[in-house]
């Protein structure tokens, strides 16, 4: 029996959309996901959070949900769609398996290769991307998808070591303001790089760039049955108490900060039965929310 879709995995529909799935669960009966390759000849033409939305307006209205649990504008896919699911385990099977493998699946072998020797079992390692549906080029990223929060943590050690080593390059500043430029984040350049390099979930392996993506084990998905309205903006400033699930998808604070540091926060506030959160990245783009640690 194939597992229940969980964030990483890429669906392909009925129409040959793809989409990335978002959530642990399913909502209504539908996948909740968004758009992010269509069919283009042979292979598929990546696209942006406008561009889908506008092509699933156009042509596609049936992926378009709202989410009660979110209070949200998402893309929902419908379980009688669903074509084919992507999985980034077994995607990374294959080409360790595979006696024919092209430039991007070397690194990706040996990139593997590396975080299994220092501890990381290979089952607890995925490919997401491009490369999880073929649709990858020489100049492709590496996404490595790592399960379980104990993974995880040891990984992002192992990263931070390889960096100091030399073994693995950490980006350079033209790659970091590619990264920039394209999140346009509500911070400035000189903010955005100090957070991101601390994090230690980005390298360069042979030339091409890789990030570490966390996914939760099996064993530590829990459904969440609250559904939260939103009540509009909110900038606070707070201490951290509790980093356990800080690069969890949704994130809980996107890795930002460390138990015991002071941050300040811009998001939109949500409540549910009194209880209140704040969510940083309400959309892809996140305008105007971040999270910066401060001191």
């Amino acid at each position: 029996m194939k597992p229940r879709p969980r964030p990483r995995d890429f669906i392909q529909t009925k129409e040959n959309l793809i989409f990335a799935v978002v959530s642990y669960f399913p909502e209504s009966d539908k996948i909740l996901s968004f758009l992010r390759y269509v069919p283009e000849g042979s292979k598929f033409k990546k696209v942006n959070t406008k561009q889908a939305g506008e092509i699933l307006k156009d042509k596609f209205r049936e992926y378009l949900f709202y989410s009660k649990k979110f209070d949200a504008h998402l893309h929902g896919i419908p379980l009688k769609n669903i074509k084919k699911i992507f999985y980034p385990q077994e995607r990374l099977r294959k080409i360790l398996d595979s006696c024919e493998r092209d430039d991007i699946e070397e690194k990706i072998l040996k990139l593997s290769g590396i975080f299994n020797e220092k501890g990381i079992p290979f089952n607890k390692m995925g490919i997401s991307g491009s490369v999880l549906i073929k649709n990858h080029n020489k100049n492709s990223d590496i996404d490595l998808a790592i399960y379980g929060t104990k993974n995880f943590r040891k990984a992002r050690k192992i990263l931070e070591k390889l960096i100091t080593s030399g073994e693995v390059l950490e980006l350079n500043n033209e790659q970091w303001k590619e990264n920039y430029d394209r999140r346009k984040p509500a911070i400035s350049y000189d903010e955005f790089l100090r957070h991101e390099k601390r994090k230690y979930n980005k390298g360069i392996i042979d030339g091409t760039k890789f990030d570490l993506l966390f996914v939760k084990d099996t064993n530590e998905i829990k459904k969440d049955t609250k559904n939260y309205k939103k009540k509009g903006k909110i900038k606070v400033i707070a201490e951290v108490i509790d980093d356990k699930f800080s690069y969890d998808y949704p994130a809980r604070y996107v890795g930002q900060a460390k138990k015991g540091e002071v941050i300040e926060v811009s998001g939109i506030i949500e409540e549910y039965d009194g209880k209140k959160r704040i969510v940083v990245g309400t959309t892809r783009e996140a305008g105007g929310e971040y999270i910066v640690v401060r001191g």
